[in-house]
């Protein structure tokens, strides 16, 4: 993903928003950049101000409108899941919004 405009993040009071996509976490994670963007939401790499270490963040959007969409976005959490037990990925939490990005 190249640098522009929407890769840049911009802090708020309630988080901040980078790709044209908001989101509301502790201030003591800070963004650093967007990672990647797909077709169920935004990934961006954020540094815990309190530990220094360095996280990603996954956003996904919500996509119930139908039967379909709400399955594919319950297979991509099963998927984010799975990978929790991988040496590389560690989920830290899942947040619910009925917010999408």
């Amino acid at each position: 993903m190249g640098k522009d405009e929407r890769s840049v993040p911009v802090i708020n009071e309630n988080g901040f928003t980078i790709n044209a996509c908001s989101f509301n976490v502790d201030p003591k994670y800070q963004p650093l950049d967007a990672i990647g963007q797909g077709s169920y939401g935004v990934v961006c790499s954020v540094c815990n101000t309190e530990t220094k270490e360095k996280l990603a963040i996954k956003k996904i959007t919500p996509m119930a409108g139908d039967e379909w969409d709400a399955t594919h976005t319950l297979r991509e959490i099963r998927l984010m899941r799975c990978l929790g037990a991988h040496e590389n990925v560690r989920i830290v939490t899942f947040q619910l919004s009925s917010v999408g990005c």
